[in-house]
């Protein structure tokens, strides 16, 4: 895992996201190009898996596991990859495609 000077400028940026998150528990109406900028920086950060925007724990999740080992990078000094970060973002095996309660099935 390695955050590149771009990867820090875009985290930082929507840092107010991850804030939101830890302090409220949950967020909502995460803009498209806000979640298409992320993901391109877990992708090419952490790892390449697929997230939905329309699954408000996936994107959740994925906010959470990214900004997690961004400051675990950081505590790091910026220069060693954490070795304790899973792409999972705490959500368990089957993130980001979980079943959802309700509905038809």
């Amino acid at each position: 895992m390695k955050f590149t000077d771009t990867h820090v400028i875009v985290l930082e940026r929507h840092r107010e996201h991850w804030g939101t998150l830890k302090k409220a528990g949950y967020m909502k109406n995460l803009d498209r190009s806000v979640f298409d900028e992320l993901v391109k920086v877990y992708h090419e950060a952490i790892a390449n898996v697929s997230f939905t925007h329309w699954c408000g724990a996936c994107v959740a999740g994925m906010v959470r596991g990214l900004y997690t080992a961004y400051e675990r990078w950081q505590e790091a000094g910026s220069t060693a990859p954490s070795t304790d970060v899973t792409p999972t973002g705490g959500l368990g095996k089957r993130w980001p495609f979980q079943k959802h309660k309700g509905g038809n099935g």
